[in-house]
């Protein structure tokens, strides 16, 4: 996705280059058909994409972006959930991250403790964001 691109699509500003460097920092997921979906290590893409190389319509990519949880691992462990443009989570989103959680845990080794948030505040393009709700840790390696 180009640079304008990008801020067209998520009304925000960046330093492509330095989106890039982040996107590849994380490791990206999203939850597709009730299964959790995991983008190769090091991937530069966005969710979006990422969603629309695994050969889905336009349709179903928006579907997907704007429906489904998706999120990150950070170098830390951490994860964070989200859904839509607005990078939103909410009371129904709760009852997802035990099952996403553990599916995650299933094919990434975490340590245990690792924190999980939930939304995003949109920052600058390229910096790591804060998230809206600390969800607390859990032991993913029972």
């Amino acid at each position: 996705m180009k640079d304008n691109e990008r801020n067209r699509t998520y009304g925000i500003e960046g330093d492509l280059d330095e989106v890039e460097k982040l996107h590849r920092e994380r490791r990206i997921f999203t939850v597709i058909n009730d299964q959790v979906i995991i983008a190769p290590e090091k991937s530069p893409q966005s969710h979006k994409e990422w969603i629309k190389s695994l050969g889905l319509v336009d349709e179903d990519v928006e579907n997907i972006m704007n429906n489904n949880l998706r999120g990150y691992i950070d170098p830390q462990s951490n994860i964070y959930l989200y859904k839509g443009y607005g990078f939103g989570f909410d009371e129904l989103d709760k009852i997802q991250v035990p099952e996403i959680v553990k599916s995650l845990g299933s094919s990434i080794h975490f340590p245990d403790g690792a924190r999980i948030f939930g939304g995003l505040k949109i920052g600058k393009a390229g910096e790591k964001w804060d998230a809206k709700e600390d969800l607390g840790t859990t032991k993913i390696n029972e």
